[in-house]
């Protein structure tokens, strides 16, 4: 029996900027979609001391059952509020495991970003992996970029991904 193999590109699917106030932040790509690796530049962009969220998403994956990947990013201007698991593995109701990440302030890791379906079956699908909420604490341009990632389908077997990095644009505050 053939097996389906392919590539799927690892995306940052969507940048959500808000202030303390939880109130959202219009924000416009310079060049459509921003992915992680396509370096796009967000505007109009945030100011000091709001925070951003980072979703890392996963674009037409075929039979995934689990992932994991660290994020690295910069440390000097950035503070990692949260980390959360996203919908793709719960796209079709069923339960998963969502790791529990370790964040290296000092370096600018997050590291052990994974989660598990608990059925031994995949899914079909494009989606979120996991959110991930900074504090902006200086003006800058903050690079996203992911490490070791690894997607897996039911069976252990290894699910290709392209993963690219990106970038935001921070104003220091007036």
């Amino acid at each position: 029996k053939a097996k389906k193999t392919g590539t799927s590109k690892l995306t940052l699917s969507s940048v959500q900027l808000s202030n303390p106030q939880s109130n959202a932040i219009p924000l416009v790509t310079e060049s459509g979609n921003v992915e992680i690796g396509a370096t796009s530049t967000l505007k109009p962009v945030t100011k000091v001391d709001k925070s951003i969220v980072v979703e890392v998403g996963a674009d037409n994956v075929f039979n995934l059952h689990s992932f994991s990947f660290d994020l690295a990013y910069n440390a000097g201007l950035l503070e990692v509020l949260d980390v959360s698991e996203g919908d793709l593995l719960k796209r079709d109701g069923h339960q998963t495991t969502f790791g529990t990440p370790k964040v290296d302030a000092s370096n600018g890791v997050i590291t052990g970003i994974t989660a598990e379906r608990v059925k031994k079956e995949g899914v079909n699908a494009s989606g979120v992996l996991a959110r991930i909420e900074f504090k902006i604490w200086e003006g800058g341009a903050p690079k996203f970029s992911l490490r070791n990632s690894n997607l897996r389908d039911p069976n252990g077997n290894v699910v290709l991904v392209t993963p690219q990095d990106a970038s935001v644009t921070v104003l220091a505050s007036p």
